[in-house]
Parts: structure tokens; sequence; C-alpha cells
């Protein structure tokens, strides 16, 4: 039964580190951006350079523009 529960030390560690964003590249411009929000409808994108670009969730589909990286 101790190995279907956690430690403390787990709970804790897992509290400290988020879970990891989801990425996306730009097949056109080569960039990569992190999803930092999304509300159903439309993505919000962080650059490396900390500017953010939007997407509605149909254009991160077409996967001619937008790859998603594992």
């Amino acid at each position: 039964m101790s190995g279907l529960m956690k430690s403390a030390f787990q709970i804790r560690t897992d509290a400290l580190c988020p879970p990891p964003r989801t990425r996306y590249r730009n097949r056109f411009t080569r960039r990569f951006y992190l999803l930092i929000a999304d509300d159903g409808a439309q993505c919000e994108l962080q650059g490396i350079d900390r500017r953010s670009t939007y997407a509605s969730r149909d254009a991160l589909a077409n996967h001619e523009i937008w790859e998603r990286i594992p």
C-alpha cells in the first residue's frame, strides 16, 4: 500500500515544479513559443523575447503553419 501513496517530500517537490508548458514552432518564422494562456477559443503564445502573440485554436491546429513540439 505504500507504493500507492506519495511521500511528503515528493508532494512538496511536485508543488514546486510547475507542469511543462506546451511549445509550438511557427514554420514560417522558425520561432519557438510557449503556450501561456488558453481560454478555449484564443491562445496566448510567448516567444523567447517575452513578446506575446495570439492565435486561435483553429490556427494552432493548422499543421502547415504551427508545429507542436513534444
